[in-house]
């Protein structure tokens, strides 16, 4: 029989909680109120509630619920369960946030910066726990199986549909612009929590002097060195490829290496989202 990890379901736990309050506060307190659009089925969600009064985390719930059900077909209990309570969760904490707080902020470029960067932080954490707060993330997932259709591309699609009924529906087109900018931080803001601060770059060194690159890199620049053997599509020689990664502000010591010990050397260097080991994180 599986062991069950509580440390392991309290963290994931108390991470799903904190995600769902900041998530909430970035919609109730600072998007919702300037008539800002979050996307996906909160925007909707939001957009229906300034329209007829009608409770946001209901809709959000009613919404949500076919979409999980159709989801725990195709994605498994695991993923769903996850998604449904953190459905709740949100739904909930908007709700309570709604009976508390009474709108105060006025001015919709702060509103939209802190909210689109709270809400990122909020669905990343989430996010983390192998969870997701369901509607739009469920469509596109289904969408993607079925039609091979891009993640990216519906996701701009369906948030481009929502943003654009929430317009009708407010009445005012600044709102489109500001929602565009809110859900773009919202993304930024989710890729820096899931794959972290592209502070490190990786690269890639093609050369015929290998040695003198890599004890120059080691000893000079004082950086680990890979080597990954290769083989020329052109040349059809065999050959290594070096793999060095290094911090921002240490490329301009790798690059100066790698030219002085070899002039003729191919090298690219490329962003290294999340570098985890010693040396870094």
């Amino acid at each position: 029989m599986k062991k069950i990890n509580l440390s392991r379901i309290y963290k994931e736990g108390l991470i799903l909680i904190l995600g769902s309050v900041v998530y909430s506060v970035a919609v109730e307190v600072f998007l919702s109120p300037l008539k800002i659009s979050p996307g996906g089925i909160t925007g909707i969600a939001t957009a229906l509630n300034f329209f007829n009064g009608f409770p946001t985390g209901a809709y959000i719930v009613i919404f949500n619920l076919p979409l999980i059900i159709l989801g725990l077909i195709k994605f498994g209990k695991s993923f769903i369960f996850r998604t449904s309570l953190a459905v709740l969760l949100t739904s909930a904490f908007i709700e309570i946030i709604s009976v508390f707080y009474r709108p105060m902020l006025t001015d919709k470029v702060v509103c939209c910066l802190f909210g689109g960067i709270l809400m990122g932080t909020g669905l990343g954490l989430i996010m983390l726990i192998g969870a997701s707060t369901g509607g739009v993330d469920i469509i596109v997932k289904l969408l993607n199986e079925k039609y091979n259709i891009s993640i990216g591309r519906a996701f701009l699609f369906i948030d481009g549909a929502v943003v654009l009924f929430a317009t009708l529906v407010y009445g005012d087109i600044q709102s489109a612009l500001y929602s565009i900018v809110a859900i773009f931080l919202t993304s930024r803001t989710v890729d820096l929590i899931l794959c972290g601060n592209t502070d490190s770059k990786a690269i890639f060194i093609i050369t015929n002097n290998e040695s003198d690159i890599k004890n120059a890199l080691i000893k000079t620049a004082d950086r680990g060195v890979t080597v990954l053997p290769a083989f020329g599509g052109y040349t059809g020689r065999k050959n290594n490829i070096l793999l060095c990664v290094a911090r921002n502000n240490e490329i301009s010591v790798v690059r100066r290496t790698i030219i002085s010990s070899d002039p003729s050397a191919f090298f690219f260097i490329v962003n290294a989202g999340d570098v985890i080991g010693k040396g870094f994180k």
